[in-house]
């Protein structure tokens, strides 16, 4: 009596319906700690760079009596911050994620009988499937054959 052992395949977890939201929400808390970070990160490119600070203090008076230089430079600097950040974190989830759900679906899709099958059974399998498509391929040349004679006779 050979009995046949199969392992146990733990359910795979479904994705959560609030990723995107969660994903939203970290955006929005990134873009808030860029806001108050941008003005230290100038602060420091003040006292470090002295090209940066005459540059800034030039700008100033070449804008003299205009919108304020400082908060246009904040905003720049605060989006620049984001931008880094969250294209860091974006590249850090998808590392740790390490797989694209979709394409593992749509795999499953296509070949849901690939991972059940042994290599013998799958060699079958596909000279089966192969054999099908020669058989559709040669009646639908039949058939075109037929409506290109029925054509030329002077039919349809």
């Amino acid at each position: 009596m050979s009995e046949e052992i199969r392992q146990a395949v733990p359910d795979a977890k479904r994705p959560s319906a609030l990723g995107p939201l969660m994903g939203l929400l970290l955006a929005a808390s990134l873009a808030v700690i860029s806001y108050f970070a941008a003005p230290l990160l100038i602060d420091q490119l003040k006292a470090n760079f002295t090209s940066f600070d005459e540059a800034i203090i030039e700008e100033d008076e070449a804008l003299e009596g205009q919108s304020s230089n400082e908060d246009t430079i904040t905003y720049v600097t605060a989006a620049f911050i984001w931008f880094t950040s969250f294209s860091l974190l974006m590249v850090l989830v998808s590392a740790v994620v390490g797989r694209d759900s979709v394409i593992e679906a749509e795999r499953k899709t296509v070949h849901p009988r690939q991972d059940k099958m042994s290599p013998r059974e799958a060699k079958k399998y596909y000279a089966k499937i192969s054999k099908q498509r020669r058989q559709k391929i040669a009646a639908l040349k039949k058939l075109k054959a037929k409506e290109e004679a029925k054509r030329r006779r002077g039919g349809k």
